[in-house]
């Protein structure tokens, strides 16, 4: 991805980490996050394997984090088949694969006049380019937005 460059430290395991677990320097800045398995496992895709969960974006990258440790977390804490009590509601396939194999998320923020949004749709075009298919905890098909060439420049 042109023109990202990780921020120190903004890499980690974010449901292993103490009390808040996020790095200090992470604010509500926007920009984009990888989600990838803890553990050893990769997920089978047309073209390869990739310990990557899920790709996402957010105008407050600490906010969005935080709402899907507290998600992961909530199935934690149920301990029940697949982290889900009997006759609980549906959770997103992205947070089951995250109980499962753990996850460790990887930060971008945008800088200068980036657009978020274009940045995940780049993210998804190349993820898909490369393995045929989209995350296995994306749904969306927001790689069409890059491809159809109305990325910000």
């Amino acid at each position: 991805m042109s023109d990202f460059r990780t921020e120190q430290g903004v890499d980690f395991d974010f449901l292993l980490d103490d009390k808040e677990g996020l790095p200090p320097d992470l604010d509500d800045s926007p920009g984009i996050y990888i989600i990838e398995t803890v553990e050893r496992f990769k997920f089978p895709y047309p073209k390869g394997q990739s310990k990557v969960i899920y790709i996402g974006m957010s105008d407050k990258l600490r906010t969005r984090i935080l709402e899907h440790r507290r998600t992961v977390r909530q199935l934690i804490k149920t301990k029940g088949q697949y982290g889900m009590k009997k006759n609980e509601p549906w959770v997103s396939s992205k947070y089951q694969y995250m109980y499962k194999h753990g996850a460790h998320v990887f930060i971008y923020k945008c800088r200068r006049k980036q657009d978020a949004k274009n940045e995940e749709s780049s993210a998804l075009w190349s993820f898909y380019m490369t393995y045929r298919a989209l995350p296995v905890g994306n749904g969306a098909k927001s790689y069409r937005r890059a491809r159809d060439g109305k990325q910000a420049k």
